[in-house]
């Protein structure tokens, strides 16, 4: 909900902006569409690491038990 906010808001303000710098608003919409769409592509990757990070951490902790049980052996 928040973050639907914070596009909402950004929005609004990049609007404002593109007036003040005299696009219409088309072209500033289209603006707001092309950062909505880079931020979420961020947003997604940044998950996909953040996964994959997870995984190499689980897997190197996997790895590690088994090389103290083969010690142990």
């Amino acid at each position: 909900m928040e973050e639907v906010k914070r596009i909402d808001n950004l929005r609004e303000s990049v609007i404002r902006l593109g007036q003040q710098a005299g696009l219409s608003t088309k072209e500033a919409l289209g603006l707001v569409d092309e950062l909505e769409q880079e931020f979420n592509q961020l947003n997604a990757e940044l998950k996909r690491l953040k996964l994959d990070l997870t995984r190499r951490i689980s897997a190197a902790q996997g790895m590690n038990s088994r090389l103290k049980d083969a010690l142990r052996e």
